[in-house]
Order: structure tokens, then sequence, then C-alpha cells
């Protein structure tokens, strides 16, 4: 009679573990397998939300890309793989991460060496990246990567995990109830992080607040931030990588909106750091023979008026696909370009100083053209950098 009853037991787990297995599979709530997508049902992935290092580290060796697009979630959510001004590359993968740094690109790129036949890198990056207060972030896995992945790295995690299951039923609810959004594409793009923003004034003033504020501690943008030769040196570390496996590098700086990039960097007092930053990367790519361009500064696109909608930004920090399609269009079809002509400048070791002068000269101009936006900024970025708290009327129905 025990034996039976063991075997019914046996049976009845072994069955529960299939239907489990077969249900996450189906319903993939991390992108991976694609067995079916269904409007409705399971197109949105919302295992991928607050997941994005654990699913990347997965999702690239199955998609095997021979061109990474990598950076932060600027790149992340602003630059498509598909557009046609990358076409000259082939299977291209966006391996950005949310709040990503040059330590994590390091070992990001260590994994895709690993797990794929890496043939191009275009990297974006960004100065917080160089954090020396924050190697990392706190849901860096690095047991998930440098090294080939395996079939067992997906059974468990993917099928038959607590958090699969949970993940799961996040996508069939969120696919029904929102049938239009798709932010999770198996190239490793995020069309709609500001899925149904409304306010677009709102999430630019909250944006600043998470880069200036003392008082925020999920990651350390502009109100903590040093550098030093460490941080440099993974860089470093990252092209003597590429070099050695003969890896295509193409690097370049993103344009947040100058009330971010620009005046809110100015503000907590980072202005001769950030330019310093900019000397040492053009001096380091110099010395690989690697092409730096430079998106950031007070330009056409940067100096987008903040209204709702806007063109060229969802938030200070996030650029739209359109500017993503300007800069590769610059860097690498500079012939069909169509954005503003003020928009990007390749730095050398030769003109990196006139360069730096003049976007000091831009800054100037545009503060005298538009004293009084510069003097609200002000206004606000002093309150913030003082720990005020989060102005709730300006957030409130953001989307």
């Amino acid at each position: 009679m025990a034996k039976k009853y063991l075997i019914t037991f046996i049976v009845s787990t072994l069955g529960f573990l299939l239907l489990a297995m077969l249900g996450t599979a189906l319903v993939d709530p991390y992108g991976l397998y694609g067995l079916i997508k269904i409007t409705g049902f399971n197109q949105q992935k919302e295992g991928v939300r607050g997941k994005i290092r654990f699913v990347k580290s997965l999702e690239l060796p199955l998609r095997k890309p021979n061109t990474l697009l990598m950076g932060s979630s600027r790149v992340h959510d602003g630059i498509n793989p598909n557009i046609s001004e990358l076409k000259q590359f082939e299977n291209i993968y966006n391996y950005a991460v949310d709040m990503n740094r040059i330590y994590e690109t390091r070992l990001l790129v260590q994994h895709a060496v690993e797990n794929s036949k890496i043939k191009h890198l275009i990297l974006g990056l960004d100065f917080f990246m160089f954090n020396s207060l924050q190697r990392k972030n706190g849901d860096f896995d690095e047991a998930l990567i440098g090294h080939p992945v395996l079939i067992s790295n997906y059974l468990v995690p993917t099928f038959l995990s607590r958090n699969a299951v949970i993940d799961s039923y996040k996508t069939l609810r969120q696919s029904v109830q929102q049938p239009n959004r798709n932010e999770f594409l198996g190239n490793g793009f995020r069309p709609q992080a500001f899925y149904g923003l409304k306010n677009y004034p709102g999430v630019h003033y909250y944006t600043n607040y998470i880069f200036l504020s003392p008082q925020q501690s999920d990651t350390l943008y502009y109100s903590k931030m040093q550098t030093d030769d460490q941080a440099y040196n993974e860089l470093i570390m990252l092209l003597e990588l590429c070099k050695s496996k003969g890896i295509d590098v193409h690097l370049f700086i993103n344009p947040a909106h100058a009330s971010l990039d620009g005046e809110g960097i100015r503000a907590v007092g980072k202005w001769t750091m950030f330019e310093n930053w900019k000397r040492r990367l053009t001096s380091i790519s110099a010395s690989y023979a690697v092409d730096l361009w430079d998106f950031s500064g007070y330009n056409s696109i940067t100096t987008e008026r903040v209204s709702t909608p806007m063109n060229y930004y969802w938030d200070s920090s996030h650029y739209t696909e359109l500017v993503g399609g300007y800069m590769m269009s610059r860097m690498f079809e500079p012939h069909n370009y169509k954005g503003p002509r003020d928009f990007g400048f390749q730095l050398t070791s030769k003109n990196i100083e006139g360069h730096l002068k003049s976007i000091r000269d831009d800054r100037e101009r545009y503060a005298q053209a538009n004293r009084s936006y510069i003097d609200s900024l002000n206004y606000d970025y002093k309150a913030i950098i003082d720990g005020a708290p989060l102005d709730q009327i300006r957030v409130k129905d953001m989307y």
C-alpha cells in the first residue's frame, strides 16, 4: 500500500512539474523561447521587469548575436537594432541594461564572448557609469555571467521556479489588461518603456530629482559622484579584451537632455569632472584607435523645449527611437544623415579642447536666450540638492 501511495505521489508530482513547465514555456514570461506569441495572452513580458540582467544573461546565448549594442537604459530604450541605419551590421542584439556601470559592462562583454562570436561592439557611455562610489548595481549577479551558459541554467530558473510561475501570472494579467503593450522585444530593445506617459514635464522633474537628490538610494547618480583610475581601467580592460578577440569597437557619449547632463551636472558642481571624463575617454579611445562620438552638450536635440509631448525625449535622461536613429546614422551612414547638423561630434586628441570650449559657449548662448527657464531649473535643483522631498503634485498623473 505504501509503495502504491509513493508511486502515486511521484507520478502526481512529475505531472504537476510537467504542467508547470508547459505553462511557463507557453507564457514565456522572460521572452526567451518564443513558442507562441498571442496578443492579449503573453505579448507583454512582465517577467523581464526588474530582472533585466538575469534575462539578458540567458537571452544572449540563445540569440547568438554578432553585433552588440551596449550601455545603460538610454541605449536599452532608445536604439532599435533593426533600424536601417545599422544595416551594415549583422545579427544585432541590444545588450544594454538599466543603470549600467563600466565594471558591469566589461563583465557583460566577457559573457558575450563566452557565449557567441562577437564581431562588433557599439557602446554608449554615460558619466554615471564611471562612478567610483558604486562599481555595480545590487541586482548584478556575477555568478550569472562570464562562463558558457548550460541547459541547466535555464531549466529551473525559467520553468520551475516560484519566480517563473509568478512572472507568468503577471505576464498573462498585463497582456490581457494592456493588449497594445509590447515592451520587451526579443532583440533586446525596449520601445515602450514610457508606455502611457501623459505628463512630460512631470517625468522630467522626477528624473532630475532621482539624479540630483542625496536622498535616493537605489543607485548613485550625480549627487554622490566620483571618478578614479580604476573606473577608467575597466574601460581599458574592456578594450583590451575586444582587441584580443578581434572585435571592432565604436564608442559614443549618450545625449541626455541639457537640463540634466548640462544644468543638472553644473548644479551639483561636477561640470569640471564631466569635462575631465570626456578628456579621459578621448585619450583612451585614441590609444586604441577606437572612434568616439559625443552627442551630449547644448545642441538642437538636447535643448528641446520640455512640453507634452516631445519628439526627442521621454524624460530628461532617455531619448526617443528617433534620436537613436540619428546617432547611428551620424556614426555609420553620414551620407544619409537627416538630423540636425549640430548633433554629434567625433572626438580626437587634437579637437577635444576646442570641442569642450564650444559646448561652454553653446551653454552661455542657451542660458542667455532661456534665462527664465534656467532660473526655474536652478530653483528646483537647489531645493533638491538641499534634501527637499519629491514634489508629489508635480509627478501626479504622469501615466
